[in-house]
């Protein structure tokens, strides 16, 4: 028996349908047990990648200029929708290579994730950042904490609050946050089917 490979088009729309998927899991269930961190001083780390990075801030209409990269298209149905919501996509570009992509939102107009209805991130002038990325290859390069700062310095007026959250098991990711400056506030374990609330608890200062 020979091994299915699939054509372009069948990728393209095998990458569509877990888009899709992964949307609707957002919004009908949710199992986390994350660890959460908040930024809302200008006291900003001054954070330099090991190698060159331009950074680009894109919205919906910016993004069409990246879409037909192969970095974007597994999440393409994806990305469109965050950004038409009015979510940002930061991209870390090392000699037009896309070494990374992480995106904002203000809670205030989008929520991306069902755990994301908390009082933590109600009230308003706050932001999240989810969905980052920094491909394999660019990784150790402290681009990560790098587009972090980034974004807190584009975000942090009078008032306002950046949260970002990690998986507890996610030690390089907890690291590149608390390098850029993010304070933990705690854990939080939550898990919601639909409109059922099945587990949360919250650890430390949560």
């Amino acid at each position: 028996m020979g091994i299915f490979i699939p054509h372009k088009k069948e990728m393209d729309l095998i990458n569509t349908i877990l888009s899709w998927l992964s949307l609707l899991k957002q919004r009908f269930y949710c199992n986390v047990e994350n660890i959460i961190y908040k930024k809302d001083d200008r006291n900003i780390p001054d954070i330099h990648p090991k190698i060159k990075i331009e950074c680009k801030v894109l919205d919906s209409i910016g993004f069409e200029n990246y879409s037909g990269r192969r970095e974007m298209k597994k999440n393409i149905v994806k990305f469109r929708y965050l950004l038409n919501c009015g979510c940002k996509m930061y991209l870390a570009l090392h000699d037009e290579d896309i070494a990374g992509y992480y995106l904002v939102c203000n809670l205030d107009r989008y929520k991306p994730y069902l755990y994301n209805f908390e009082p933590l991130f109600a009230g308003r002038n706050k932001h999240y950042i989810f969905n980052c990325h920094t491909f394999e290859k660019y990784r150790r390069n402290r681009i990560y904490s790098y587009i972090l700062t980034w974004i807190c310095r584009d975000t942090i007026q009078k008032n306002e609050t950046v949260l970002i959250s990690t998986d507890k098991t996610n030690i390089p990711s907890q690291k590149g946050i608390e390098k850029a400056g993010f304070k933990k506030l705690g854990t939080l374990s939550y898990m919601q089917l639909g409109i059922l609330k099945i587990r949360q608890n919250r650890r430390d200062n949560i």
